[in-house]
């Protein structure tokens, strides 16, 4: 089996590295991923190494990170799933295996049925179905997963936000309803459940968004109260419909609010209720409103750096508090005594502009992570430079953005585009040609103009290092608009037969690029990678990947016959 590091993702289809983003090994903060168009990185997870791996929104694309340089594409082909759209959640074990869930589309006669499903991904590759929402699979409804959070036991807790639940996989796979909504048999409101945090002994705490308050559940079942609507303290600062909840080690809750009231406080373990940031300023100049940056719709005057439209908020080793805020484009840091920094934001540096960020992820060795959705990055803060207040002025390092020239002689990955509307792939090694796909495909375009394509990355790599090579010939498919691709001189020849007898509707476009029919290297394990080759005659199209693991789901999946390899490519 592959292990997690070497082949786990390499999920379901390991697109490789058309980023080629340096790997970074300064301190400070840097750049460790930047794509100029495509699908934006989304949510985070780090496993026991350290590795960070993130989702790609839109394209249900998954990315590996070791040593800060992404080295993975992930395009998830699962059970009969050809794509899955939108990630949610990503979230590890203690065992490093790794539970993901989203919005799948599963392509039927009819066209695309989305539904929700969750898997795990063990440390040596094997996959999991733990949960599908769909009529007659599964009596407990799961709808729009908001966040995923597994206690010590192994056991997976899922906050349903439409479907006003809190679920739970146990370690068996198990499933059982922990809350239902929109009341509790307590009698307590509990709507829009947005996020969790387990404490050290394992009681679980719930941010309900439409409800207004805190949940907590207690480790023998008890269920209570924390906090409740609008009025959070002495000086009747207003705080309603939290959004997110973080715990630090010293038991402190910190939750943030997305209403118009915006604001984020802190609930002490004596049920002392603190609100560190709100509409009326916190004595440093630092604001925070709901609106559009620098907008004085409700009388108020920014004054400093404003957090408008709070998106997470995660607890540092330290004991203090991350915060990112999605419409002002900053992150804030907050420590014990409440004193707040903004760490990134658009007044301070512009090097270090996010715009719009997506998620927040701080690893249990203090390194932060922030993905930006317009700007389409993953900013990485050190363990030191996210406690300086001198971070925002650090050097930006490593910084490369995709499709830079590849020189002649040097790596040359294939790339490989989703048509979301056929359910069909194309496969190019022309930066050119890939470049003018993604303009076409551009969602600022019209719809009747743009193209159906999502760039979701590359398996393999063109033939460069060993003699011995062969054309690989590639043909159009003008009755399906799809693409054919050979590297066997016989089917080559066959192919050209039947067009000149006008038997299929095929015409031939050249070389694509140069591959190998054999291993080079007789070498298992090495720069050599075969790429396998599959068929559906559902969707008459055929499919190839260099992932071995992808390769492998694909062979479970009666909708794809495997014809065996194609040919050999090189890794990246």
């Amino acid at each position: 089996m592959l292990s997690l590091k070497s082949g786990y993702l390499r999920l379901l289809c390991a697109l490789l590295a058309y980023l080629l983003l340096n790997s970074v090994q300064a301190s400070g903060i840097s750049e460790i991923y930047r794509i100029s168009r495509g699908p934006a990185p989304g949510p985070m997870a780090v496993d026991s190494r350290g590795d960070l791996y993130f989702a790609i929104l839109g394209g249900g694309i998954l990315v590996s990170s070791e040593g800060n340089a992404p080295t993975q594409f992930l395009a998830p082909i699962v059970s009969g799933y050809a794509h899955l759209r939108d990630i949610s959640f990503l979230v590890f074990d203690s065992e490093d295996s790794l539970y993901l869930g989203g919005e799948f589309y599963r392509w039927t006669p009819f066209g695309p049925a989305p539904t929700e499903i969750v898997f795990k991904i063990t440390a040596q590759g094997s996959v999991t179905e733990l949960y599908r929402d769909e009529a007659g699979i599964n009596s407990i409804q799961l709808d729009s997963i908001t966040d995923a959070k597994i206690d010590r036991y192994g056991n997976l807790y899922l906050s349903g936000y439409v479907s006003d639940n809190i679920v739970r996989i146990g370690a068996e796979g198990q499933l059982s309803e922990v809350l239902t909504g929109p009341v509790l048999s307590e009698g307590i409101p509990f709507e829009n459940p947005a996020s969790m945090i387990f404490d050290q002994s394992d009681n679980l705490y719930i941010a309900a968004t439409g409800s207004s308050n805190v949940i907590r559940v207690s480790n023998s079942g008890e269920i209570t109260e924390v906090f409740s609507d609008v009025v959070a303290d002495s000086s009747g600062s207003q705080f309603s419909s939290p959004n997110s909840i973080s715990m630090n080690q010293f038991g402190e809750l910190f939750v943030t609010s997305v209403s118009p009231y915006g604001g984020a406080l802190i609930i002490y373990p004596d049920g002392e209720i603190s609100q560190v940031m709100d509409q009326s300023g916190d004595g440093t100049g630092t604001i925070i409103q709901y609106g559009a940056f620098g907008h004085v719709e409700y009388g108020l005057e920014f004054i400093g750096e404003p957090s408008i439209g709070v998106r997470k908020a995660e607890a540092g080793p330290g004991g203090d508090f991350f915060m990112i805020s999605a419409y002002s484009d900053n992150l804030f840091r907050i420590d014990r005594s409440t004193k707040i920094t903004t760490v990134l934001g658009r007044s301070i540096n512009t090097s270090h502009v996010i715009d719009h960020p997506q998620d927040l992820l701080v690893s249990p060795q203090g390194d932060v992570f922030v993905s930006s959705y317009r700007d389409r990055k993953i900013i990485k803060l050190d363990a030191e430079a996210a406690q300086s207040d001198d971070a925002a002025y650090a050097p930006v390092v490593s910084i490369r953005d995709t499709f830079n020239d590849f020189p002649d002689g040097t790596v040359r990955p294939v790339l490989r585009f989703y048509n979301s509307r056929d359910n069909a792939f194309f496969y190019t090694s022309s930066v050119d040609e890939a470049n003018a796909i993604i303009a076409r495909s551009d969602p600022g375009l019209p719809p009747e103009t743009r193209w159906p394509y999502v760039l979701q990355g590359v398996t393999f790599s063109a033939a460069h290092s060993y003699g011995g090579s062969v054309p690989l010939h590639r043909f159009y498919n003008y009755s399906t608009g799809h693409h054919f691709f050979t590297a066997f001189e016989n089917e080559y020849q066959f192919v050209l037969q039947q067009i000149e007898r006008n038997v299929w509707p095929f015409t031939y476009e050249g070389v694509a690029f140069h591959v190998y029919l054999s291993n080079p290297t007789n070498n298992p394990v090495g720069t050599v990678v075969p790429v396998f080759r599959f068929f559906s005659s559902f969707d008459n199209r055929h499919f190839y990947t260099g992932n071995k693991l992808e390769a492998s789901v694909l062979l479970r999946d009666d909708n794809w016959t495997y014809e065996g390899v194609a040919f050999y490519g090189e890794t990246l």
